[in-house]
């Protein structure tokens, strides 16, 4: 998927996260071998070409939406259950984690359609 974008993904020691998507949505890093991660920043990666770019740093509704999306696509790739994962994850970032998550199903569901459509 990330290579039909050229979308440049690299591996890179990281210290304070496991992974990156630029704002423009052009590159990730990774610091982890985890496809979770590398979904969650693809997530990004597409909701920044949705939007034409993400706002810089993390941003409630930008992380709630990529990790929404990620969960999502390891479960349909059958990689696991990251639910509770994803939960504590969402969490961190909303003050309230259902109204974020329904905030945020509309742009989730665009994401994944223009990710179906790269598959």
């Amino acid at each position: 998927m990330a290579q039909k974008w050229s979308i440049q993904v690299q591996w890179t020691e990281t210290h304070d996260c496991y992974g990156w998507c630029d704002e423009k949505g052009k590159r990730i890093a990774l610091g982890t071998h985890d496809p979770h991660v590398f979904f969650h920043e693809l997530a990004h990666a597409t909701h920044a070409r949705l939007n034409g770019q993400l706002k810089g740093g993390p941003h409630e509704d930008q992380e709630v939406v990529a990790e929404f999306t990620a969960c999502v696509l390891t479960h349909l790739y059958g990689l696991g259950d990251r639910t509770g994962n994803a939960w504590q994850y969402i969490k961190s970032y909303a003050r309230d984690p259902l109204v974020a998550i329904a905030k945020a199903l509309d742009t989730v569901g665009k994401v994944l359609e223009l990710l179906a459509q790269l598959a």
